[in-house]
């Protein structure tokens, strides 16, 4: 079966939907499927991958656009573009379904090829919500995203989320269609590597930089631990407001002990995740957080490298489950630098939860993750199961 994934961004853009997007080509492709990767590119080009055909869409840069998607989650230029050119791709390559990631525009495309093939919507979180929750926008624009979401949700043939916490939230909001979980996986080549940088050790953080991702958070905590451990060092890297967390630091005094290194590419991240000590990864307790296991999860598993977490949804109960790290109270300094301390002082029991970590990664993979989507694909393009 042929399967277009249309989505905002992919390598050599290095980010959670890149990763994702290749990770579900990966599995699917694995299982026997011909996967298209459709992506805003500079000019109209394609590109044949391991696991997938990649064609990039020429979409200009506008700023009307850009500024249009902040409020709207809807990118004209980008919808036009690829208008312009996927009925050629389609009737090129023979694509039998069509699988669209968020934001409004990619929707809005699906909705217009559902009459000819099935179509498939990829949500994670209702954009809506979450900027509500975390204070971007006011209940108003909230309810109006919110109908136009559940609108393209429930005129689709199937919607595919990231874990069954996000399958009960996509339903308390009223969507109707069928859903399949895709977890995420890891797509590291585990393998020895010298380490990157000489430190005696050190806590290690990765993802984006921004408020809700509790950088504050970690930060304060780690000035806690810094009195009891001061040879312990925590490395942040991710993109975001940089600057405005290296200030942050500068005020807590920990501008020698942590070191910011920015977005690394994905391939390169390795090194420092098998030399670490403990990833550290607080929590917001927030509908986003509760319903989403990020990718680094089972990057940090596939090299066997314990969590510490904040006890919030679908990700705190699988570090409880699996026996590969620990929980602490969302938002509490002083529980989530104590267990960290607790940690780094009983080497067997960081051993043992190593050892559980690397056990548990066998259990994740993309191919395994892509089997109820696989399945489900090939059921609908049987059925030839279109909206009328």
């Amino acid at each position: 079966m042929k399967i277009a994934l249309l989505t905002a961004s992919y390598f050599p853009e290095y980010n959670g939907v890149s990763i994702r997007t290749e990770g579900i080509a990966r599995g699917l492709s694995a299982l026997g499927h011909h996967v298209y990767i459709l992506v805003p590119g500079m000019k109209l080009a394609r590109e044949i991958t391991d696991y997938a055909v990649v064609w990039r869409i020429p979409v200009s840069h506008s700023l009307f656009s850009t500024i249009f998607e902040k409020f709207t989650k809807f990118h004209p230029s980008r919808f036009f573009a690829f208008f312009k050119h996927l009925h050629h791709i389609i009737q090129k390559e023979g694509i039998n379904l069509v699988h669209t990631r968020q934001p409004l525009d990619f929707f809005l495309l699906g909705y217009f090829f559902r009459k000819k093939m099935p179509w498939a919507v990829e949500v994670h979180k209702f954009l809506s919500v979450s900027d509500y929750e975390n204070g971007v926008i006011g209940a108003l624009r909230k309810n109006l995203l919110l109908f136009f979401e559940r609108f393209f949700m429930n005129v689709s043939d199937v919607v595919v989320t990231m874990t069954a916490s996000g399958k009960s939230t996509l339903q308390q909001h009223g969507i109707t269609r069928p859903i399949i979980v895709v977890p995420n996986a890891s797509s590291l080549t585990r393998r020895r590597v010298s380490s990157p940088f000489p430190r005696r050790g050190y806590l290690l953080y990765v993802g984006n930089l921004r408020d809700v991702e509790g950088i504050d958070h970690l930060l304060r905590s780690f000035a806690l631990i810094h009195k009891k451990l001061p040879d312990i060092s925590c490395v942040v890297i991710g993109g975001g407001d940089v600057k405005k967390w290296q200030a942050y630091t500068k005020k807590l005094h920990l501008e020698n002990s942590v070191p910011f290194l920015g977005e690394i590419p994905y391939q390169n991240l390795l090194p420092y995740y098998q030399h670490a000590l403990l990833f550290v990864y607080p929590r917001k307790n927030v509908t986003y957080h509760k319903d989403i296991i990020g990718l680094k999860f089972y990057d940090a598993l596939r090299v066997g490298l314990p969590f510490v977490t904040s006890d919030v949804g679908e990700m705190g109960a699988l570090i409880k489950k699996h026996r590969v790290g620990v929980v602490t109270r969302p938002g509490d300094d002083v529980d989530f630098a104590q267990n960290i301390i607790a940690l780094l002082r009983q080497p067997q029991l960081l051993s043992r939860l190593k050892k559980n970590a690397l056990r548990s990664s066998r259990l994740f993979s993309w191919k395994r993750s892509c089997i109820h989507l696989s399945t489900s694909y090939q059921r609908l393009v049987q059925q030839g199961k279109h909206h009328d």
